[in-house]
């Protein structure tokens, strides 16, 4: 256990100390940084750049009530075309890819809507638990129910 906590130490004071490079000058995937841990932060800075050059907004189209945009997404990398789903009321976004609902971080499709619409930071409700860099922001405590250690945020 004192081997897994101080690799955990470890990669905590990385993630908290150092700051990974950009590929991007995009707010969105600097506020990903800010946010994520490393290992999630590379996985999605990847995909921005995918959305910033292989993927384009195609065609536009509004649902009966107006309260859906669905934007058609073109990748050229895969040769084909992903359905965005805007809610405009609740700036809901959903792709029919799935990344988000499977993975728990944002395809290319919606990081290229995303980028286009101006969307400088990502909404709270898309930030998992499990993928930030708060994600050990927990109680610690051994065996017999005495706590070891107290949440540990991000300012500490």
């Amino acid at each position: 256990m004192d081997t897994q906590r101080w690799a955990q130490s470890k990669l905590i004071a990385q993630s908290k100390y150092s700051f990974p490079d950009l590929a991007t000058p995009l707010d969105l995937e600097k506020h990903a940084a800010e946010t994520y841990t490393p290992r999630i932060f590379e996985e999605f800075k990847e995909g921005v750049k995918v959305a910033c050059f292989t993927c384009a907004i195609g065609d536009k189209e509004k649902d009966k009530n107006h309260a859906i945009l669905y934007i058609d997404v073109k990748d050229r990398e895969r040769k084909k075309d992903y359905m965005v789903g805007y809610r405009t009321a609740e700036v809901k976004l959903l792709c029919n890819c799935k990344k988000f609902e499977r993975h728990g971080i944002f395809c290319r499709h919606i990081l290229c809507v995303r980028k286009d619409y101006g969307f400088e930071k990502i909404p709270s409700e898309y930030l998992l638990n499990r993928w930030s860099k708060l994600a050990t922001c927990q109680p610690i405590f051994n065996s017999n129910g005495q706590l070891l250690a107290n949440c540990r945020s991000a300012d500490a």
